[in-house]
């Protein structure tokens, strides 16, 4: 069985603006992490799950609630890499590795949306508009967290958090009460309740 992935990252916000709004939004419960060496606060919410209709519902209203940026991941099994990119409650951008996976079309249609010249404005400085289209288009991955890894790479978001999901904080951790705070390597982790 590959990987299952849900998670929403909001760049340069507040941890308690995060958490205030998540809990307006009634998106808990959720872990909330953040670290000093990332301008993005991970988010992993247990109410999206792996429905690929409620997590950019649920990134859209966080993004107009906080207005600041927002973008939500889903890996489906290994085999597919989903985002949603929202600026002030707008979507920007969306991407689908493999849109031909749940259809009777063939597994290897090419993938769909990832546009360069809007995901270059929330990404580390450097990375060119053609290095974004060759790794949202490349055919190398074999693992679709694979891919996510790269791309979180170039937007400053660590590889832990990119990859990590509610289910899997939760295996890992127990399931700790409101609030527990949890400390790991440099991070600070919330579940709010």
């Amino acid at each position: 069985m590959g990987s299952f992935i849900t998670n929403l990252h909001v760049r340069c916000a507040d941890r308690h603006a995060v958490i205030a709004a998540l809990r307006s939004l009634d998106a808990v419960p959720a872990y909330v992490r953040g670290s000093s060496e990332t301008t993005w606060t991970s988010i992993f919410p247990d109410a999206a799950g792996h429905d690929e209709a409620v997590l950019p519902e649920m990134a859209r209203a966080l993004s107009k609630a906080l207005q600041l940026p927002v973008i939500a991941f889903i890996v489906h099994d290994s085999d597919i890499l989903r985002y949603w990119l929202f600026d002030g409650g707008e979507e920007l951008d969306r991407y689908n590795s493999a849109p031909g996976y749940f259809t009777d079309e063939d597994e290897a249609t090419p993938p769909e949306g990832g546009n360069p010249a809007v995901l270059t404005a929330y990404c580390l400085p450097g990375p060119s508009r053609d290095r974004l289209l060759r790794l949202l288009n490349s055919e190398d991955f074999v693992f679709a967290e694979d891919r996510l890894a790269e791309l979180a790479k170039i937007l400053g978001i660590p590889e832990r958090p990119a990859v990590d999901s509610y289910h899997y904080l939760v295996d890992g951790q127990g399931a700790p009460g409101s609030l527990t705070l949890v400390q790991a390597e440099g991070e600070e982790s919330i579940r709010l309740d």
